[in-house]
């Protein structure tokens, strides 16, 4: 019976196979259909016949339908005739989507192809693989996210405090809050209440919280760091005008401040501040300094103004001894290694002071300790670390105190600086591909570059003003001042003489520098030495130019509003954002960025990408902008002012996506490339591989 079956089941076969016709290209075709070779399928045999000797394109007529030849073969236009015609991506004979090939013929299903394809959950895509430009290498979207690095310190104001419980010093510029480690700065994306001003901090140790103290028009502002955020406090009880002085007084769990005369307590709770006024005070508040007596249960407030040493025991002041002799602007700390309340530094009227004075409960003592000279430095006790730490204040000159920007350590007799590399003054910035970091060049201490900290390149700058570009075929870091191009190396070496600019920018394109003079614009090749005129003409008004990777112009912004060279040919924009912008090239997501010079907080931010025009988002606050450029991975750096300095603010778009290693085999970010393969890689990879794209 089994031998029967098989028989049967071979002589089957045979039968079909009787019925089929074998194509060239192993498909076969049922008897009344011919191979259609061309498309990978079966044909009615008039399909062929009708396009006997008709070029593509060309309308043809079957027994069916009514069509157009393509490549010898009459089909119906449109999607699922496994032509990929104009519009679609693919065609694989069929409506179905899901199997490589969308319904609709529009998508090839992948990500990177332009189309966004909702049924395979993409939410984005932006024709390649590259994340950090708005969709990421598995086309999901990224969000803006803003983060702060410090740049330069300039200014260490009083309104610092110590935080026990992190072992931070913690100081407020304008709405950055900068900390101190014991050995460097950095920076929290927390961002303090907007004020018009901060006046005094206190550390509250029991509630573990620091309390900012300051003004916003005419009222006052409570606010509280808990080491990671700030909260602005609901306030009762009638806040004094002003606040001078503030020390935390742990006996009656509250901020004892010092006010146009007056003192007072702020008690802090769950619900809020508590402003409590007490009495007048007998001495000038104005040039008093305090600090609580922890040895003695009391607050000790030095009168630099020759009203003597007072203490406060919660309910009475009592005068004991003189000042610091000959001291203004010292600063009070109790020390709890030594046990004593010190007076630190300060300044009589011919120099700043060097002294380091202790409260004995009776007079001030010298303790032989000495500090480099200063007044009105911050300073505090850090107990883990037993020193007391010294920051800031400022020195005599002529005209304003010179404020100080270093950082010591004072343990027992000894004062051990923490030196900061940082370039002394603002100065033009750029990228530098090879070296991974910003540039920047100062005209009083030399060229420097920041990836995270700054590093000294060297000692020599060019003049003041100069502009920076840099050039990926030299590889070398360019300045122009005015008159010259120069290269960095040990030192600035002049390169070549160009005609003075308005603008520089690096053209991908053309391979060299471009550069807009009065009399037109130039091209400065990275192979040469002499520039050359590609343009003639120029727009008027000063600009600020960059490279567009997506379009190849230069684009430019100035009083003329935004303009744009084309080949050699100058056109004006119909479309620029309202106010004062710079413009920088985004070669992650090959664009041009518009920065608000003001920095205003919630200025709009604008893109120019494709030659069309967007709004991105809003500055997060306030601050004068003294230089932007794009760094790695799509960040935009804004060299930006804060009270305290000037941080690095930086914008990146981001996703859940994990960071490329850009190693030869690992694809960290699952998008199916690796190593040099992956455009996530393209600086890693470069200069084997072409600038922002990816290579085998």
């Amino acid at each position: 019976m089994r031998g029967w079956l098989i028989g049967a089941a071979l002589l089957l076969a045979g039968c079909i196979e009787d019925h089929l016709a074998r194509c060239d290209d192993g498909i076969a075709c049922p008897a009344g259909l011919v191979c259609d070779t061309a498309h990978h399928g079966c044909a009615a045999p008039d399909q062929l016949t009708a396009c006997a000797g008709l070029a593509d394109g060309t309308a043809c007529q079957t027994a069916a339908f009514t069509g157009a030849c393509f490549s010898g073969v009459c089909l119906v236009p449109g999607c699922a005739n496994r032509v990929v015609e104009p519009g679609e991506q693919c065609d694989d004979g069929n409506h179905v989507g899901g199997d490589g090939c969308s319904a609709d013929c529009r998508s090839d299903e992948r990500c990177g192809n332009g189309v966004v394809d909702g049924t395979l959950g993409e939410a984005c895509d932006d024709g390649n693989l590259a994340s950090h430009d708005g969709c990421n290498s598995r086309c999901q979207l990224e969000a803006p996210a803003w983060t702060i690095e410090p740049a330069v310190v300039q200014n260490i104001p009083s309104t610092a405090a110590f935080d026990e419980a992190h072992g931070q010093l913690v100081v407020v510029g304008r709405r950055v809050t900068w900390l101190w480690s014991g050995t460097a700065w950095s920076t929290s994306s927390a961002l303090a209440p907007e004020v018009d001003q901060w006046l005094v901090a206190a550390y509250d140790r029991d509630r573990m919280r620091i309390v900012l103290v300051g003004k916003r028009a005419s009222a006052l502002v409570v606010a509280e760091w808990d080491g990671t955020s700030w909260t602005e406090d609901v306030q009762s009880g009638t806040a004094p005008v002003s606040v001078y002085n503030a020390v935390y007084d742990p006996v009656h769990r509250a901020v004892f401040w010092l006010s146009n005369g007056y003192y007072g307590t702020l008690a802090l709770d769950a619900s809020g501040a508590r402003w409590t006024t007490v009495d007048a005070l007998p001495f000038l508040v104005g040039a008093a300094h305090a600090a609580f007596d922890e040895a003695r249960g009391t607050v000790v407030v030095a009168d630099a103004s020759g009203g003597g040493t007072w203490i406060f025991n919660g309910t009475t002041w009592t005068s004991i001894g003189t000042s610091p002799a000959g001291h203004d602007g010292h600063a009070l700390v109790y020390d709890a290694d030594r046990g004593q309340v010190l007076s630190i530094g300060g300044a009589d009227p011919n120099a700043a002071r060097t002294e380091v004075l202790a409260w004995t409960g009776t007079s001030w003592d010298d303790t032989r300790a000495r500090i480099p000279a200063r007044a009105n430095a911050v300073v505090w006790h850090d107990a883990s670390r037993h020193v007391v730490g010294i920051a800031g204040g400022s020195t005599p000159s002529a005209g304003a105190p010179l404020p100080l920007t270093d950082v010591l350590d004072l343990a027992g007799m000894t004062t051990v600086p923490h030196p900061i590399v940082q370039p002394g003054a603002s100065g033009s910035l750029a990228y530098d591909l090879a070296r991974d970091a910003i540039v920047l060049a100062d005209t009083t201490s030399g060229t420097y570059a920041w990836n995270g900290s700054w590093q000294q390149l060297s000692t020599t700058h060019p003049a003041q003003y100069a502009t920076l570009v840099y050039d990926p075929v030299r590889r070398a870091m360019l300045a122009y001042d005015g008159s010259s191009v120069l290269e960095l190396a040990a030192s600035w070496q002049p390169l070549a003489t160009i005609s003075p600019s308005q603008t520089l920018a690096y053209d991908f394109q053309r391979r060299g520098v471009l550069s807009v003079s009065n009399v037109g614009s130039f091209l400065l090749p990275s192979t040469a030495t002499a520039q050359s005129l590609i343009a003639p003409g120029t727009p008027q008004g000063t600009l600020s130019g960059a490279y567009d990777l997506g379009t190849h112009d230069l684009v430019a912004i100035g009083t003329a509003g935004v303009v744009e060279l084309s080949g050699d040919q100058w056109t004006t924009s119909a479309f620029a954002p309202v106010g004062p912008y710079t413009v920088t090239s985004a070669l992650q997501s090959a664009s041009i960025l518009f920065v608000p010079l003001s920095g205003n907080a919630g200025a709009q931010l604008w893109e120019r990408r494709g030659g069309a025009f967007r709004e991105i988002g809003e500055m997060p606050f306030a601050g004068s902008i003294y230089g932007v450029v794009e760094r790695s991975r799509g960040r935009l750096a804004l060299e930006i002012t804060d009270g305290v300095g000037e941080v690095f603010l930086e914008r990146q778009l981001t996703s859940s996506l994990p960071d490329e290693t850009c190693t030869p085999t690992e694809d960290a970010d699952g998008d199916g490339a690796a190593g040099c393969a992956d455009p996530d890689c393209w600086q890693a990879c470069w200069p084997a591989c072409p600038l922002a794209t990816s290579c085998p």
